[in-house]
């Protein structure tokens, strides 16, 4: 049976799908079969993967299950006897039926954080909605905040760990994180992970590779 995890924030453009894809790579380069499920409308996973060189397609595994939406559960669950893990991004509306339906059935939600004070405090109310909706139909769902577009050594970065701990303290953040770093974005055109870019994303890859690692061990 797959071990499930939702990639989960009301807020765009704070690295859900770059989470995801990054994550789903560096999977299933270790030898583990996984399913990416992108049920964002935007498609923008979907896209990702799609854009990968003619004569050269992605490693990664990929479905889109956009129109599910409440019965995403419902979906995903097909595919959970041919994937050790499935990671489904998320569409980025609070009031969406994906996430919540996803999170009944999820083993892991991940929620991705910018060190930004706008977007950490909106990041926070949505977890305590999330958790509101596990403990009903899914209390034993781990939750986890990862630091993504972190720019080293910022004061924001540094200060974003004590205040989640503060405001959040039973949902950790994460001690890998993805940094502001351009392999991230350039990794589209390999339509993969920064796997996939060699040396070129090797620095960045290393950061996935820690990240899948802790995630691996949170799960077992």
């Amino acid at each position: 049976m797959s071990k499930i995890i939702a990639v989960i924030n009301q807020k765009g453009g704070v690295g859900k799908t770059t989470t995801s894809i990054q994550l789903a790579g560096a999977l299933t380069r270790a030898k583990l079969s996984t399913l990416l499920v992108d049920a964002d409308p935007q498609g923008t996973a979907t896209q990702w993967i799609q854009a990968a060189p003619e004569g050269r397609p992605s490693l990664i595994s990929a479905v889109s299950l956009a129109t599910a939406r409440g019965k995403l559960h419902q979906e995903v669950a097909k595919f959970v006897k041919n994937y050790a893990y499935i990671i489904v991004d998320c569409p980025p509306n609070a009031e969406s039926d994906a996430w919540k339906s996803v999170l009944t059935i999820a083993d892991l939600a991940l929620v991705p954080v910018r060190p930004d004070p706008g977007d950490l405090l909106s990041s926070v109310a949505f977890v305590e909605a999330a958790r509101q909706i596990a403990t009903k139909g899914n209390p034993t769902l781990q939750m986890r905040f990862v630091a993504s577009n972190i720019r080293g050594g910022t004061s924001l970065a540094k200060a974003m760990h004590s205040d989640l701990a503060a405001l959040v303290p039973d949902v950790p953040l994460l001690n890998s994180q993805l940094s502001q770093r351009v392999a991230f974005p350039n990794s589209f055109g390999y339509g993969d992970s920064v796997h996939a870019m060699g040396a070129r994303g090797a620095a960045a890859a290393e950061e996935v590779d820690a990240l899948a690692v802790e995630i691996l061990k949170i799960l077992k």
